[in-house]
């Protein structure tokens, strides 16, 4: 009998921001450390999908700006849904579009500017 390899499971507090707006991006990790979240982020799709096929632990999910330099939102989303370590890992779309359409494993739309209680209760059935 062959063991599997054991997949890492989600952090329970963890999250993880992929924003390129500076100023967008301090206030969503300010507010989420405030609410007693560990919070990482990155500027663009390609760093973040590197940061999580290299790193051990996993978020319970990831903030997603559509509008990305390098790889935007939608390429990185496909990506993750094609890793199965990664797949299974909530997506919250944060966005400036009105009406998107969404990738892949997108849970719940947040519109910029974002409102943070709608962010919060967004994540919060994902983490903790």
């Amino acid at each position: 009998m062959t063991a599997l390899s054991p997949q890492p499971l989600p952090s329970r507090n963890t999250v993880l921001v992929i924003e390129d707006d500076h100023d967008i991006r301090v206030s969503v990790r300010s507010l989420l450390e405030d609410e007693g979240y560990e919070v990482h982020t990155v500027t663009n799709g390609l760093a973040a999908l590197s940061a999580l096929e290299h790193g051990e632990d996993l978020p319970c999910v990831i903030v997603l700006d559509l509008m990305l330099p390098v790889m935007d939102g939608w390429d990185f989303a496909e990506r993750v849904r094609k890793n199965p370590r990664l797949a299974r890992i909530p997506i919250v779309i944060m966005s400036a579009y009105d009406s998107p359409p969404p990738p892949a494993g997108a849970v719940a739309f947040i519109k910029k500017p974002v409102n943070m209680d709608a962010l919060l209760r967004a994540i919060s059935p994902h983490c903790g």
